[in-house]
Parts: structure tokens; C-alpha cells; sequence
């Protein structure tokens, strides 16, 4: 067998492609299709979809949105420090779902979570900054709620006219967002409270997003919840063009793919999947993806982020890459937490040091930098997902 080349390289990837792909089924009519399962995986290992299981916001007449109060579900997990916003790119790709919901009269009400507050009330991870950015963006006043369920709540969708548009709190300030009961209390709480009359999925990475590793259940708001909303449940256009980026990428040649994040439970099965259609060439890892499999690798990876419960897939897939004469690139080198570059491989692969024990891995270094960009440059079709190095500040 041949041995993979384990290389490195690094660039901040904006994601091309959110790996998430769902089921859907037709109910009686199209405008009430529902997700099939809410516990089928986050990633179909065998990437099998179709576009026309899928509903989308602008086939929904004008009645369906007009004067409606329509619950939007995107991904505004922004990247914060101190309590204060550091992007706005996750805000900026919503905006034209957004736009059309309030070009149509809809009562825009957002819901979603920001940081890892872990079930508590955190000061520093409330969404109120979001909503200011996000009325700057629209050019008109973004209400806020400090509440996501309640009378609070009630209150406030009560006050919405159409074209109004009110973002909740944090939906992770409450357990059941991520741990909810048998009975999917909080997921009807959050229809109730809001009174939604329309579900509308702008975020890929939220179709049938399971909320932990081995996760039973979606996330409430991703999923549970819309079996409390008896109106349309669709995805907004951002997540409708990055399934058809997806499927042109399904049906074309083999790729570059560059994968960073700390998701790999999410990843892997797709990953092994298209190493076994043939559909890489090459393969760069970085961010806690990287370190996943720097530790496969042997590579003590000190107080690093990383999947620690999939090292040994990550094993699986340099063993399947190299059968397949698939080239492996990982970091060469990293930029430590203290600001320091240590040099973990040599330009033959071969290793040159462990992170140290009290340290962690903060993003790729200039070395892998370099390589990765040069990949890059080289290659024209490439599929990205992820961020190569740390991306959530912690307070």
C-alpha cells in the first residue's frame, strides 16, 4: 500500500458548501411538506438528495407570507469578543431572504443561537448585537426581545406590523434548545410564543442539524419545532443555491477539498463516501478538523480543540486516501495560543514535534499558509468547508 503524503496548508475558508443535506416529504400539499426524519444524520453518508424534495420561500404565494408571522431560522453564530461582534459575513448571506420576507409583508420573527452559553443566561452571548447589525444592514429598525418564549414574547410578535422584523434572544439561553424533553416542550413553547405561521430554514448547516455527537434529536428550533407550525415549512435561497452547488459538485470532476472546523462527526461520513466515488484529488485539513487527524497521526495535540471520539475514523480516512492514491495535506506548521509557530512536520512528513501539553493550536501556520495557497491557485475546481484556525473568541 502506498503511504499518503501528509502535507499542510492554510487560508480562511469561507464555506463554498455547508455539508447538510435532508429528507423531505410531500404532506397533502407542497406548502406543508415537512421534514420526513429528525433523527436521520446531520450528512447522508451517501449524499443522495433532490432539489425538488424541497420547498423554497419564493415559491410560496403572496397570501402564504403577507401579514403572516414567519419564524426564520439562520445561522448568525458570528464570531464575538467582549460581547462585541468581530464579522458580520453570517448576517450579510441571510440579508436577501430576510429582504424578500419584508418586501412581501411578512412578520419577520428570528430565532437562533449565538456562542455556547450552554442552557444559562450569558451576558456576553446575548443576541442583541446581532439585531443591531443586523437593522443597519436592513436600513430600518430590527426589534429585540430579551425573551425567547414566554409572555415577553407574546407581547412583542403582538406589536410586529408587517414588514417588521424582531429577533429573540438567545435560543441556548434556555436547556431545552439543545436537550429538550420527550414532548418537545420547548419547541412548542417557541411556536406558541411566537405564534409562527410560517418555518423558513436559512442556514444548510440547520437541516436536520443535530445538536451533539450521537444527538437523537435535532436542535428544537431546527426541526421539532416545526411540527408546532401548520403552515409552510421552506428553505430560504441561500441554502436552495448551496444544495445546487453541491449537486454540480456531485455531478463533476474530482476536486481539491480543503476542510477545516471542529465538526468532523458531521463531516465524515461524506467524507469517506466521496473518497470512495473518486470525487478528490487532494485533501487539506485544517482548524480542529486538522488537529483530528494530527492526533490520528500520533501528533500529541496538548489543550487543543479537537474530536477526540473520531480519531479513529479520522485513521480510517488517511487509510482510505492513500488506497486511493488521494493526496493528504495537514499542517506543517501552527500558531499556538501564545502566539509562538511550532513546526509539527517536515517537508517529507516526517515529525518534528508535539504541541505542548499546556498549549493549544490556534490556527495554521505560515508554512501551511503558503502551501495551501499555492494548492489553491493550482487547482480551479475546490470544495471548501470550515475555518482553518480558531474562530469563536472565548470570553
Amino acid at each position: 500500500m502506498k503511504k499518503a503524503v501528509f502535507k499542510v496548508v492554510v487560508l480562511v475558508v469561507v464555506c463554498l458548501v455547508s455539508f447538510s443535506v435532508a429528507n423531505a416529504s410531500v404532506a397533502n400539499n407542497f406548502i406543508f411538506r415537512r421534514i420526513k426524519s429528525l433523527e436521520a444524520p446531520r450528512i447522508p453518508a451517501q449524499l443522495a438528495f433532490n432539489l425538488a424534495d424541497y420547498v423554497t420561500l419564493t415559491e410560496l404565494p403572496d397570501n402564504a407570507l403577507k401579514g403572516k408571522i414567519v419564524f426564520v431560522r439562520p445561522d448568525f453564530n458570528e464570531p464575538t469578543k467582549d460581547g462585541k461582534l468581530l464579522g458580520d459575513n453570517r448576517i450579510k448571506a441571510g440579508l436577501p431572504d430576510i429582504q424578500y420576507l419584508i418586501s412581501k409583508g411578512a412578520k419577520v420573527v428570528i430565532g437562533f443561537h449565538f456562542g455556547r452559553p450552554g442552557g444559562k443566561v450569558d451576558p456576553l452571548l446575548t443576541t442583541l448585537p446581532i439585531a443591531k447589525r443586523l437593522g443597519e444592514l436592513l436600513g430600518k429598525e430590527v426589534k429585540f426581545v430579551d425573551a425567547a418564549i414566554g409572555e415577553k414574547v407574546k407581547s412583542a410578535v403582538a406589536g410586529l406590523k408587517e414588514g417588521d422584523v424582531l429577533v429573540l434572544e438567545n435560543l441556548r439561553f434556555y436547556k431545552g434548545e439543545q436537550e429538550d424533553d420527550d414532548l418537545n416542550s420547548f419547541a412548542r413553547d417557541l411556536a406558541v410564543s411566537t405564534g409562527a405561521e410560517v418555518y423558513v430554514n436559512i442556514a444548510s448547516g440547520n437541516l436536520n442539524s443535530q445538536h451533539k455527537k450521537n444527538a437523537k434529536k435535532a436542535e428544537a428550533s431546527m426541526g421539532p419545532i416545526t411540527h408546532f407550525i401548520k403552515g409552510p415549512h421552506v428553505i430560504g435561497n441561500l441554502v436552495l443555491n448551496e444544495l445546487k452547488t453541491l449537486e454540480e459538485f456531485m455531478q463533476g470532476p474530482a476536486v481539491l477539498g480543503v476542510f477545516g472546523g471542529i465538526k468532523v462527526a458531521d463531516k465524515i461520513g461524506a467524507l469517506k463516501n466521496l473518497l470512495e466515488k473518486g470525487k478528490f484529488k487532494q485533501l487539506a485539513f485544517g482548524g480542529g478538523m486538522g488537529t483530528t487527524f494530527l492526533a490520528a497521526l500520533g501528533i500529541n495535540v496538548g489543550k487543543s480543540v479537537y474530536d477526540s471520539e473520531n480519531v479513529g475514523v479520522a485513521k480510517e480516512i488517511l487509510t482510505l486516501a492513500a488506497k486511493n492514491g488521494v493526496a493528504v495535506y495537514l499542517p506543517l506548521d501552527v500558531v499556538l495560543d501564545d502566539g509562538k509557530v511550532l513546526e509539527v512536520f517536515n517537508t517529507r512528513g516526517q515529525k518534528i514535534a508535539d504541541i505542548p501539553a499546556e498549549r493549544a493550536i490556534k490556527t495554521i501556520g505560515p508554512k501551511t499558509t503558503a502551501l495551501y495557497k499555492e494548492l489553491i491557485a493550482k487547482e480551479k475546481n475546490r470544495l471548501a468547508n470550515g475555518t482553518m484556525g480558531q474562530n469563536e473568541i472565548p470570553e
